[in-house]
Formats: C-alpha cells, sequence, structure tokens
C-alpha cells in the first residue's frame, strides 16, 4: 500500500470516509499522524459552532425543545464537522449505550446524552461509564431512576452487566438482583415539583436556560444501604462503587475491545489483535483513545483480510459520500457566526435533515435503535431496501433538475486535474472523488455507463456533463465493491 491508500484506510475506519475533499485534507500528514488526528482529535480547532441547542428555536423564535430534532442535528455536525474522528467514536458509543430519543422525549437530556459521548468517549472508560449513566437519559430509558429499595427495577443493572460492560454470560442473575440494589437512590429531580406549573410552560423555561426539566439526582433515602454481594464481593455496595468494580474487571476490558474491533477493524474476530487492545487498556486504565491506537497500529488492521473487507454502515455511505464530494464544504460555508438564541439556518437544517433522512433509509435513524442492542453491523446492513435506499443518493446528491453546484465543482475538478481526456479517466476520476475501491468488472460496466450519456465530448458540455456524472455515479453506488471500505 501506498502512503496515500493507507492515509485514505485509517480515514475510512477511524473517520468519516476518504473521498478526494477529505482525503485532501489528511495526505500530507500521512497515516500515522491522521489516525493521531482521529483518535486524539484536532487539538487547538474551535469546537463545532452550531449549538445543538438552536435546533430547538424557530423562525418566530417560539421554542420546540423536543429530542427529535436532535437527531438532524447531529446529521449535519457529522457532515460538516472538522473532528470527524470523534462523530465516528460517538456514533460507536451510541449503539453501545443505545437509547431511544422518543422514550426520553426530552430534548435537553438528548443534549447531555451525545455531550457525555464526546466529552468522555475518548477518554478513561471509567470516566465515561459514571458519565453516561449519571448524566440520566440512559437511566431514564431503562426504568433506573423508577427503581427505590423497596422495589428495585432490573432493568438498567441487567443490561449494565450484559451489554454496557462484562458481556453475555459473565454473571449470574444473583449479581443482576444486587447491582439494582446498589443503583438505588439515583433518581429524576421534576422541576415543576410541588408546584401546579404547566410542564410546556416548565419546558420552555427550562430551555431558555439550557437545562432540562427532568434532571439526573441523587436521593439517599431511596438507596438500599445494606450488603449486597457482587461478583463474589460482599459489602454495602453504593452505585458508584458497583460502576468502578465493572469497568476495571476484565471481562469488561475483552468485552468492549471485542466491539470496538468489530467496528473499527473486521466483523471477523481476531484474537490477536484484540489481545493486545486489552493489554493496552490494563496499562492505561481503560483510555480508549490509547486502544484505539493499538488497533489502528496492529499488524492485522492493514492485512488483506481487513482493507477493503469492512461493510459501510448508512453513516460510512452517506456521510462519507458528501464529505468526500466536499458536499460538506460547501454548507459549512453558511456557517457563519450567528447570534446566541438564532435559529439554525434552513439550509444547514435542510442538509442535517436530508442527511438523516437518506441513513434513515438505510435503516439507521441517528438516537432511534431498534432497541437497547443497537443496531446489527456488518452484512447486516446490506439487503434489498438498503441497496436501493444507497442509489437514490445520485437523485439527491447529483440531480440533473436546476442548478447543482456539487455536481458541477466534481465535473470542474476533474477536468482540471486531467480526468475528462476519455471515458476510462472519468471513470478513474469518479472513483477518486467518490472513494471507490471498483476492481476492473467494475470500471468497465461505469466506463459503459459513461459512454451511454455521451462520454468525454459530453462530460466537459456545460450542459450534458451533470448526465454523464449522474448516470456514472447511479452505476458506481450500487457495485459491490461501495459497499465495503
Amino acid at each position: 500500500m501506498t502512503e496515500r491508500e493507507k492515509t485514505a484506510h485509517v480515514l475510512r475506519r477511524f473517520g468519516l470516509g476518504a473521498g478526494r475533499y477529505e482525503l485532501a485534507q489528511y495526505e500530507s500528514m500521512g497515516w500515522r499522524k491522521t489516525l493521531d488526528a482521529m483518535v486524539a482529535g484536532p487539538g487547538s480547532k474551535s469546537p463545532f459552532p452550531v449549538s445543538p441547542w438552536r435546533s430547538f428555536v424557530k423562525e418566530d423564535q417560539k421554542l420546540e425543545p423536543y429530542s427529535y430534532l436532535i437527531a438532524g442535528w447531529w446529521a449535519m455536525r457529522m457532515l460538516l464537522t472538522d473532528d470527524p474522528g470523534q462523530e465516528k467514536l460517538s456514533l460507536f458509543w451510541h449503539d453501545h449505550f443505545a437509547i431511544d430519543a422518543e422514550k426520553v422525549g426530552e430534548g435537553a437530556m438528548m443534549i447531555g446524552y451525545l455531550d457525555v459521548l464526546g466529552d468522555h468517549g475518548r477518554g478513561k472508560f471509567r470516566d465515561l461509564l459514571h458519565g453516561v449513566i449519571k448524566q440520566g437519559a440512559v437511566a431514564f430509558y431503562l426504568d433506573g431512576v423508577t427503581s427505590n429499595r423497596i422495589k428495585p427495577n432490573e432493568n438498567l443493572a441487567r443490561e449494565l452487566l450484559e451489554l454496557f460492560t462484562l458481556g453475555i454470560g459473565k454473571f449470574k442473575e444473583e449479581d443482576v438482583r444486587e447491582v439494582a440494589r446498589a443503583l438505588t437512590g439515583w433518581a429524576m429531580h421534576y422541576m415543576g415539583s410541588y408546584t401546579d406549573a404547566d410542564y410546556n410552560v416548565l419546558l420552555q423555561t427550562a430551555t431558555k436556560a439550557r437545562m432540562g426539566v427532568n434532571n439526573f439526582a441523587y436521593v439517599p433515602a431511596l438507596h438500599d444501604k445494606g450488603e449486597k454481594t457482587i461478583l463474589g464481593v460482599k459489602k454495602a455496595w453504593t452505585g458508584d462503587e458497583t460502576l468502578d468494580l465493572l469497568a476495571q474487571r476484565p471481562e469488561t476490558a475483552e468485552h468492549l475491545c471485542a466491539k470496538l474491533w468489530a467496528y473499527y477493524g473486521s466483523p471477523e474476530p481476531s484474537p490477536k489483535a484484540t489481545a493486545r487492545m486489552v493489554e493496552t487498556w490494563r496499562k492505561t486504565g481503560g483510555e480508549i483513545r490509547a486502544v484505539l491506537v493499538t488497533l489502528g497500529t496492529s499488524p492485522e488492521f492493514w492485512s488483506p483480510e481487513c482493507v477493503g473487507q469492512h461493510y459501510k454502515s448508512p453513516v460510512d455511505f452517506t456521510v462519507g459520500l458528501l464529505r468526500g464530494t466536499g458536499a460538506g464544504f460547501l454548507a459549512r460555508g453558511l456557517l457563519g457566526s450567528p447570534a446566541e438564541g438564532a435559529p439554525i439556518r434552513k439550509e444547514l437544517r435542510d442538509a442535517g435533515n436530508a442527511v438523516h433522512y437518506l441513513m434513515g433509509l438505510q435503516g439507521l435513524r441517528l438516537l432511534y435503535p431498534p432497541d437497547v442492542g443497537g443496531w446489527d453491523w456488518g452484512p447486516a446492513w446490506l439487503n434489498a431496501s438498503t441497496t436501493m435506499a444507497r442509489a437514490r443518493h445520485r437523485d439527491v446528491l447529483l440531480s440533473t433538475e436546476g442548478d447543482n453546484p456539487v455536481g458541477k465543482i466534481i465535473i470542474a475538478q476533474l477536468v482540471r486535474d486531467g480526468f475528462a481526456e476519455s471515458s476510462e479517466r472519468i471513470v478513474e476520476g469518479i472513483a477518486d472523488v467518490f472513494d471507490a475501491l471498483l476492481d476492473a468488472a467494475e470500471k468497465a460496466v461505469v466506463c459503459e455507463a459513461v459512454e451511454a450519456a455521451g462520454g468525454a465530448a459530453a462530460f466537459v458540455d456545460a450542459q450534458r456533463g451533470p448526465r454523464v456524472l449522474a448516470a456514472a455515479a447511479q452505476v458506481v453506488f450500487l457495485t459491490p465493491s461501495y459497499q465495503l471500505m
């Protein structure tokens, strides 16, 4: 592999694609520094300038502080962010600590949840576990906040053991009951308690203050202070002590490292790579960024069984495509410096909603996983429905109706760089823009589509060029190779 190819591999797995525009920003750094940038962040660069709280502000300045609006905002941030590594990792943690915005309902709670995933996702797992459980959205979703020492609710305890930390088969039913007792006392404080205030009024007031109507709280009277036996250790466990115990268990390291490998590396298990990651986890006390560096520098990550063999998720397909073509860069120019409390520009809101919609057609609705276990990854992303949804990206991105700045920019770039001399060269250029790892047979099929649409002569024509590009893209989006990365 060339240095450019290695950098592209890192961007596909740890970032949001390696299309022409995206790769151009990192190519000079080389693959190793690109890996560091993906797992550690952009350093001195400013945070994302569009606050999620502005998602609730309508054009008439009225507020609609509901959770479903955050999904479109997150999709917009994925499209425009200068820290794609964080978004890719936050998606992993969202799938791991899966919650449904419909049940949570309150927009402020979903904002806090995403903040925790972003703020702690690269650090120590212990801090992330404490943060995400005590932020409130996960506990609310899994009914943990309804639990008390008289009647402990086991839902949160079970998923904490089975999904979030140890993994299936690594604990007993007694542990579930005892952990549920240890977590009692964690509850929700309702802002309107002991008042007759209308909920909608409270919601508006809280949103203006950037807080929730319901906020996580500890109520000592609800906590079971008695002794509990958890994983063979008997004492008066508290919730904090229980989270500490689970975060540091070797089973947790093994469970999480295996999941991280499946997400970033290969759907096929790699005992050797995972063992190295577990050892890094042990040495660093569960520091996720260090574990990811170990993953990205493992020989298995660079093997033929891994490179180009990972199934694209809807985020990889849609966001990677849009960022790679420069569409994200075009939209980024609309960010500006909006006044505090101003609504998000319609063009940006529409872009985020469109991205969210396209991913949803493929089976991934951000903040709406199918259940607490998250989504099925790997080959599960590919079926007749998702294939048709991926084909529709041509109509959204490269529509030949009306003015189409993205298509014109792509054509202008390819003409400038010498990719318009023949149908074969056009296919090479399009594959570079879309980050399509086409084999010889697939290139031939795309070339036929270019020829049928008019070939090189039509491609450089202002009127016919977008049709040639759209025809080629339609074929590229349906090739088997383009479903992999």
